[in-house]
């Protein structure tokens, strides 16, 4: 925490909040859950976190598209440009 700025806090607790609100809206809820951990990320102040977490957003970011939060086996993700599926 001696890295982590109040308003990195701030944004943090925003974030929470937001996803708290969108419940059931999976496609908003994955995006700022990736929001969040970035904002982790950015508040260690230590740049490669950032790097890591920007190179495994497109899996994070896969959710089924019409399951209703639950993957069935063959689901297809929002973020089709990577080809990203959930394994059997």
């Amino acid at each position: 925490m001696k890295r982590m700025k109040s308003t990195d806090l701030d944004d943090l607790r925003s974030l929470h909040k937001q996803m708290a609100a969108a419940k059931k809206d999976w496609e908003l809820v994955s995006k700022l859950d990736v929001a969040f951990h970035r904002g982790i990320a950015v508040a260690t102040r230590n740049p490669l976190f950032v790097v890591v977490l920007d190179s495994i957003e497109p899996a994070l970011t896969c959710i089924p598209i019409s399951s209703g939060g639950r993957w069935p086996p063959t689901a297809t993700c929002t973020n089709r440009g990577t080809g990203c599926r959930r394994p059997p």
